[in-house]
């Protein structure tokens, strides 16, 4: 049977991503544990934390799977992956609406849930009773609504939501990069995109590794657009497994977890100099561990269905677990006083409010009304094409 990198394996990933998410945002910096008598055990305090910032490598993570996810779509237009320009509009718009569709439900239910906890939240859109007030509000409110926050450098009500930026910039991108690499070839694509970054920035205050930004994750897209056009998912994981018998196997997943371990002491050792190294920290490390993960954890039973359900719950776990954490029950979730319950309290509460927001989605007829839409658009292409 053909190996291939399925949809079911994509989840798993997500799931082993948004576990990486969790513990990252709870362990990023002592201050958001202050006050509690925390247990680290079996780490240190500075070794948990030093763990947990790897879980950053999530984002790469979740930018390289939507960009290999992306140009795989790419096929229902162009066999090469290398869509015309008259095609970009058919890709494009039934990305962004879905993309946005889940964004919008979960964006509700936070302002709903802001309006009854925490209702001084809303007065980071700078409201006032002036006309400049009201737009500059009103705009605030918008840019918030569309995922454009980051973008505009605005006020978002949840400050993971600057991710929406990134990811409708790696919708728009991909076809462009798929095209370029089908027709230049993947080192050329690979120069240019380690070089504009800083031709760009010449002359700047130089920061692109050290903060989030759009161009820190081109590359790890690239890399995307590059392993999906080759099918190299399939290719590892079939020179991994099926060549020199057990013995050959045991040796090459030896390798594989020592050059694991070798990337978060990398990632760790290359903090200083950051603004130059995102390539390695944001690109080759994460793919790295996706390619470890679905050679040799995410099919593992039990595992594997933990992982597909919590990815099938990513996006949703991802847009509203720093409501939980940070703004409602900041105190409820670290008084469980363990890293690791912290985490799968955290997890838990995110699960169940994803749940909810399914099932509300379910019988309020939300899904249809997406499917709906996506159903007219394809009509559209369809009679365009006829």
């Amino acid at each position: 049977m053909k190996t291939i990198f399925s949809k079911t394996d994509t989840l798993a990933i997500k799931g082993i991503a948004i576990l990486l998410l969790l513990n990252y945002h709870n362990f990023l910096e002592a201050s958001r544990y202050d006050g509690f008598n925390i247990s680290f055990f079996p780490f240190s305090e500075n070794t948990l934390l030093a763990l947990s910032d790897v879980g950053k490598t999530c984002v790469a993570i979740f930018v390289f799977l939507s960009a290999y996810g992306l140009t795989l779509s790419l096929k229902k237009y162009s066999s090469d992956t290398a869509i015309k320009t008259e095609q970009y509009k058919d890709y494009l718009l039934p990305r962004l609406v879905k993309l946005m569709w889940g964004f919008w439900f979960a964006f509700a239910v936070g302002a709903a849930a802001c309006a009854i906890i925490r209702p001084e939240r809303f007065l980071l859109y700078s409201f006032s009773d002036s006309i400049y007030g009201i737009i500059k509000g009103t705009t605030n409110v918008l840019c918030d609504l569309f995922g454009l926050a980051f973008l505009f450098d605005s006020p978002t009500l949840n400050g993971t939501w600057w991710y929406m930026s990134v990811a409708i910039f790696i919708v728009l991108i991909v076809p462009f990069i798929a095209r370029f690499n089908k027709k230049a070839g993947a080192l050329a694509t690979v120069g240019i995109v380690v070089f504009l970054p800083r031709i760009i920035l010449i002359g700047t205050n130089y920061n692109i590794g050290a903060i989030n930004n759009l161009l820190r994750y081109v590359f790890v897209a690239v890399l995307g657009v590059i392993f999906a056009q080759n099918d190299l998912m399939a290719k590892l994981k079939d020179f991994a497994l099926k060549r020199g018998g057990a013995p050959s196997k045991i040796i090459k997943f030896l390798i594989a977890t020592i050059l694991l371990c070798g990337c978060y002491y990398t990632r760790n050792a290359l903090t200083s100099v950051c603004n130059y190294t995102f390539e390695i920290r944001d690109g080759i490390i994460p793919v790295f561990i996706i390619c470890y993960c679905y050679i040799y954890i995410v099919n593992i039973p039990v595992i594997h269905q933990v992982l597909v359900f919590l990815g099938k719950h990513s996006m949703n776990i991802f847009l509203i677990h720093t409501f939980i954490r940070a703004y409602f029950l900041h105190d409820f979730i670290y008084s469980f006083r363990h890293w690791l319950l912290i985490d799968l309290v955290l997890l838990a509460c995110s699960i169940a409010v994803s749940i909810v927001m399914e099932l509300i989605k379910k019988f309020t007829g939300y899904n249809r009304l997406l499917n709906t839409v996506l159903e007219k658009i394809e009509n559209k292409r369809t009679e365009k094409v006829v």
